[in-house]
């Protein structure tokens, strides 16, 4: 398969726009007859340090290493990288697995030096001209703002009028009725509830880029709270008098009635969900909250945020909270299942042994070097003492300088993979560290942190009797692991090893008869048939 790698950033001037470069990229395989995916990240920059968080991006490099991909296009450099590092690491993952590089000009070979020392070249003048870009946008959008000048991403009740920040005043009616409801004394749940129940579109509906988004009380309490609204705009550190969509005096009722109902209501309520926002519907892509009755533990489920917009209308079966937060927290951090998919991973990558490895290779390119400068320095000694003429030496210096330059790309390359190793190395040590020093009494605080530091997302759907979850890592080495989790929460399937993994303390020493397996494979069978049709791996 053909990946058609299509990224405009943020900076939109003088770009191929991504309909343009998806045609390139499907003439592009149509030419070699061969099926293709695109891959695409809007409004993300190539200078990215982090390839995680470029998701279509990290997406295309796990199929690679999945060996779905034979071939990358992108029609130039800049799409797939404007930062040295992620080019390193995305050219050893492509020489790694057989994978060819194309452009719109051909065939990039990236065995060929010459042309890798002009692509390190290109990808350095490619990351100073972003940051020279980012500069300038900075300087520009500083004099906008003191102007009153509209950019970026308005605040909901504002419009681009021209380049003039000016009120939207259909959506002015909603900031209003949402400071209005709140002097009434709503709280910001049943204000989002209520703005949900009557349709009222969000700014993400109107501009379609996400047509399931909902009202959320994390929004209104931002509403609440932005003094824009009142006619002050805040921009580094300063504040700038705009048209206000809510007198000054209602806006400070509001902010003393938000102290007043913290002050009734104590200490500030700390939701105690460990998977919070780590869970997602593998039905709609909607996430999950928790749902609960308060002081009934066995009435808290984690349900699909689509259930309750009507756009979506998801259908998805809600999961009991303690249960699946039990299963995630003891077989990944109490156990040693993490700790072991790391080191499984990293022995199949040869990281430990692969450093001594690349040193040695780096002591060898140096003493190439040490040799080569020694012939030059024994050239120039010959041509002074007359042994050689100007032009034998003339031709002798220029290919030795040739070699040399040629060992000290390598080097570089060299010393740059052995960064890389290292740094895989004192990962895999930090994430050792993290978890033997765990202890059944782990604070929920801690909790969390280990989860949002490991567990990048959590998908999850119901196929009667089971649940079915796939948990993906932050750490990119792991692959996806699934599992099947019965709907009476007694005992969990590991999908890909096919272990057997009690829930329930009077199961614990339960052996499952031969003909029960059989039934739990063919469940397992189906899981992955629907797994792969939906791309959940």
């Amino acid at each position: 398969m053909i990946a058609v790698y299509v990224r405009i950033s943020q900076d939109r001037e003088n770009e191929l726009s991504t309909r343009e470069q998806r045609i390139q990229g499907s003439e592009f395989a149509q030419s070699l007859k061969m099926p293709y995916q695109i891959y695409e990240d809007k409004g993300l920059s190539g200078t990215l340090d982090e390839i995680k968080d470029r998701p279509a991006f990290s997406q295309m490099i796990d199929d690679i290493l999945e060996g779905k991909i034979k071939i990358v296009y992108a029609y130039d450099q800049s799409r797939l990288e404007r930062n040295p590092q992620v080019r390193f690491t995305f050219k050893k993952i492509l020489l790694e697995n057989n994978v060819k590089l194309y452009d719109a000009n051909g065939e990039i070979n990236l065995e060929n030096d010459e042309a890798e020392m002009l692509g390190d070249m290109m990808s350095i003048m490619n990351s100073y001209y972003v940051k020279l870009t980012k500069k300038k946008i900075k300087a520009v959008v500083n004099r906008r703002a003191s102007e009153g000048k509209s950019h970026g991403i308005l605040p909901y009740g504002f419009k681009n009028q021209n380049g003039n920040l000016e009120i939207d005043e259909e959506e002015a009616e909603v900031i209003k009725k949402i400071f209005d409801l709140q002097l009434k004394g709503w709280g910001q749940q049943r204000i989002s509830n209520y703005l949900n129940e009557n349709n009222i579109p969000t700014r993400k509906n109107k501009l379609d880029t996400k047509p399931e988004a909902i009202w959320e009380s994390a929004t209104i309490f931002r509403i609440l709270k932005n003094k824009l609204y009142m006619g002050k705009r805040q921009w580094k550190g300063k504040e700038y008098d705009v048209e206000p969509i809510i007198d000054p005096i209602t806006f400070d009722q509001v902010q003393q009635n938000r102290i007043a109902n913290r002050t009734r209501s104590g200490a500030i309520t700390e939701h105690k969900y460990l998977l919070y926002q780590t869970m997602r519907c593998a039905e709609c892509g909607s996430n999950l909250a928790v749902r609960s009755h308060k002081g009934k533990p066995d009435y808290s489920y984690y349900t699909c945020t689509g259930s309750r917009n009507k756009k979506i209308n998801c259908k998805a079966k809600p999961i009991k909270q303690a249960p699946i937060e039990e299963f995630i927290w003891e077989r990944f951090f109490l156990s040693d299942t993490l700790i072991n998919l790391v080191k499984e991973s990293f022995a199949m990558n040869n990281v430990l042994a692969g450093i001594d490895k690349y040193e040695k290779l780096g002591e060898e390119l140096k003493a190439k070097v040490t040799t080569i400068e020694n012939k030059r320095k024994n050239a120039v000694r010959l041509a002074i003492d007359g042994v050689l003429s100007d032009e034998d030496v003339k031709a002798e210096i220029t290919k030795l300088d040739r070699e040399k330059s040629d060992l000290e790309l390598k080097i570089r390359q060299n010393d740059e993979h052995i960064l890389f190793l290292r740094d895989s190395r004192q990962k895999q040590k930090e994430i050792e560290q993290d978890l033997y020093s765990l202890k059944t009494n782990t604070s929920f605080k801690r909790k969390r942190e280990l989860v949002s530091k490991y567990i990048k997302k959590i998908s999850i759907w119901f196929i009667d009797p089971w649940f079915s979850l796939g948990v993906g890592f932050n750490i990119r080495e792991l692959p996806m692991e699934m599992y099947m989790l019965g709907k009476d929460y007694q005992f969990a399937i590991d999908v890909d090893n096919r272990i057997y993994i009690p829930l329930a303390e009077d199961l614990k020493n339960t052996v499952i008869p031969e003909s029960e397996w059989e039934e739990i494979a063919k469940g397992m069978d189906k899981l992955l048939s629907v797994a792969y049709q939906r791309k959940f791996n």
